[in-house]
């Protein structure tokens, strides 16, 4: 599934966790790293390495907080308009995948990932 997902990104040049990275910014105004390692299951200093590589291509930029021991991330809005891109592409993945999994196996699934 990983590597799936990795091939629907390829054309954008993103790998699964910068989308994931990006879709999470996307749906808040600023995340700190350490908020964005929590919910990404990784260490912050993986997190902070895909970080820089955003940031380099302009698709996030560092935002001002109050606190400036937080190191605060948004989107830009060119990062706004590759996650846009990036989207379809993400659902068309998880459409083809779940398409191989039988009716069955994709029922168990569901009810299973419900329970999460």
């Amino acid at each position: 599934m990983a590597r799936r997902m990795e091939l629907a990104l390829a054309p954008l040049e993103l790998s699964a966790q910068q989308f994931t990275t990006l879709a999470l910014l996307a749906g808040h105004e600023t995340l700190a790293t350490t908020q964005l390692a929590d919910l990404l299951g990784t260490e912050r200093t993986t997190v902070t390495r895909n970080l820089n590589l955003l940031v380099k291509r302009g698709l996030i930029e560092r935002a001002q907080e109050d606190d400036r021991r937080v190191n605060a991330m948004r989107l830009t809005r060119k990062g706004h308009a590759v996650y846009q891109q990036a989207l379809p592409l993400w659902e068309d993945a998880q459409v083809s995948a779940m398409r191989r999994v039988k009716d069955v196996d994709a029922s168990q699934l569901l009810t299973s990932l419900k329970k999460l």
